[in-house]
């Protein structure tokens, strides 16, 4: 069986402060060529269900990436221009402590450009993961912020 994160985790992405939860782990990818010759991948650590935390790394050529590739990869032609299906390897870090997803997941709603925070207030939404105390919490409060969540995360 290949390694990957116990669903749900969250991702935090360590340069941009930018923080998400899937519910399945993914082994593919549509990313952005940039991202991959760029290394974007580097950035990211992931808190799963079991306690611990994975990065993941994006599948590249053996050769690398031609010159031509490097350039069509360029901001200048734009960053989502060309998509590129990738393929990616989990990776065990070691054990996390909730506090350390709790503060990951505050400096992204600090951040947040609206994607966190189009159907709930962001001072509501940081008074309720402050007040988490388990993964479980917090993953009830980020269902919470979905359209056609219950008002109190206890429900759901």
């Amino acid at each position: 069986m290949i390694p990957s994160p116990t669903p749900p985790y969250f991702s935090y992405n360590r340069e941009h402060h930018r923080i998400e939860m899937a519910e399945t782990v993914e082994t593919k990818l549509e990313v952005p060529l940039r991202n991959i010759i760029c290394g974007a991948d580097a950035a990211w650590v992931s808190y799963d269900a079991a306690g611990v935390t994975w990065s993941f790394s994006y599948a590249r050529p053996a050769g690398g990436f031609s010159i031509f590739k490097r350039l069509l990869a360029q901001p200048l032609l734009g960053p989502f221009l060309f998509l590129r299906e990738t393929a990616i390897t989990w990776i065990a870090s070691g054990p996390y402590q909730f506090s350390e997803l709790r503060e990951a997941c505050l400096r992204g709603i600090a951040v947040d450009d609206g994607w966190l925070t189009r159907f709930v207030e962001r001072a509501e939404l940081e008074q309720r993961v402050r007040g988490c105390q388990t993964f479980e919490d917090l993953v009830r409060t980020w269902r919470w912020t979905k359209p056609d969540a219950p008002d109190d995360p206890t429900e759901a």
